[in-house]
C-alpha cells in the first residue's frame, strides 16, 4: 500500500510546506511566523489562527498535515 506522508506543522520548513496544495509562500511564512510567536500546534485546525487558506478547507488538509 503507497501511504502519503504528512507534513508536521511543527517541524516543517517552509519548503516542505510549500509542497501541500493551497499553502504559498504568503501561508508558509505565516504559518513558521505563528510557531515562533505561539509555540507548537496542538491540533492541525489551529492553522486557522495562522492563516488564511483561500480555496482550502481544513478538510482538505487533513489527509497532508499533522502535529
Amino acid at each position: 500500500m503507497n501511504r502519503m506522508l504528512k507534513v508536521d506543522l511543527n517541524r516543517a520548513s517552509k519548503e516542505q510546506l510549500l509542497s501541500i496544495p493551497g499553502i504559498g509562500e504568503e501561508q508558509a511564512a505565516a504559518i513558521i511566523d505563528y510557531r515562533k510567536t505561539h509555540g507548537r500546534f496542538r491540533r492541525v485546525e489551529e492553522i486557522a489562527l495562522a492563516t488564511t487558506l483561500p480555496g482550502v478547507t481544513i478538510d482538505d488538509l487533513l489527509d497532508r498535515v499533522e502535529v
